[in-house]
């Protein structure tokens, strides 16, 4: 039984019924979808609350300010994470907001490292968004660099090493501009706003510690793809709800 009905519970059911209960990664949990934002405030509260009170078991100490804080997610970058009474997370993800409960010993879980090679796809999460890559070779009719958000262009000669998509490392920084000057992750995320409850999972694609693309963010100087380019190294993120 579901108890007392809150005012607007049953529209809200009946997107609950149809969102359902998903398995994000091998986590269970409820994926609530853009198409949230079509209904009525109302709706949109009680739904989340209901789907926090059932993964929880209880509603108490589950208040209105926690629903506020996680529907204010779908305005936010994707990443970006709140923690929830009874060890519940709440995460933007590219096709929603993932509400879910936390797992034993989850912090110690290894964090992703994906080796990235041009011609080839790497899987970012389960069932997409994924990063692929290609070599481009410069001709007089080069087009122009893409100004979008998840496609990158790098100079693929001065890259040496093998690169690899992953989370931030203690050391990683990259160029700020093009005499050299060096910018700590670390700082950059502190100048950025970039709140302490994401900065672990926003991706980065390093050579070394060297970053080229702080991915939904920005790239280094050093890598920038300038007249005397011969080859590109062309890295687009697509998927999920990703459009450019």
């Amino acid at each position: 039984a579901r108890g007392e009905a809150a005012p607007g519970a049953e529209a809200g059911w009946e997107y609950r019924e149809q969102t359902g209960q998903k398995s994000i990664g091998g986590k269970a949990g409820f994926l609530v979808g853009e198409r949230l934002w079509e209904e009525p405030p109302l709706i949109q509260r009680t739904l989340v609350m209901e789907l926090m009170a059932e993964l929880a078991g209880s509603r108490k100490d589950i208040s209105t300010v926690h629903v506020e804080q996680t529907l204010k997610l779908f305005s936010r970058q994707v990443g970006r994470r709140l923690d929830l009474p009874y060890e519940m997370e709440a995460s933007r993800t590219y096709d929603g907001i993932l509400l879910r409960r936390k797992e034993e010993g989850e912090e110690e879980e290894s964090r992703p490292k994906m080796q990235v090679e041009p011609g080839k796809t790497v899987e970012i999460l389960p069932g997409g968004p994924w990063m692929r890559a290609r070599i481009l070779e410069k001709t007089g009719e080069f087009q122009e660099i893409p100004k979008k958000t998840y496609t990158k262009w790098f100079d693929y000669d001065k890259i040496k090493n093998t690169l690899w998509l992953r989370t931030r490392e203690a050391e990683d920084y990259f160029d700020m501009d093009s005499r050299g000057r060096r910018q700590s992750l670390r700082r950059y995320f502190i100048n950025e706003k970039v709140s302490l409850e994401i900065r672990d999972t926003v991706l980065v694609l390093a050579e070394g510690s060297h970053v080229l693309w702080i991915v939904g963010y920005r790239i280094s100087e050093a890598y920038k793809v300038t007249k005397e380019t011969g080859r590109v190294l062309e890295v687009q993120v697509y998927g999920g709800n990703i459009h450019e």
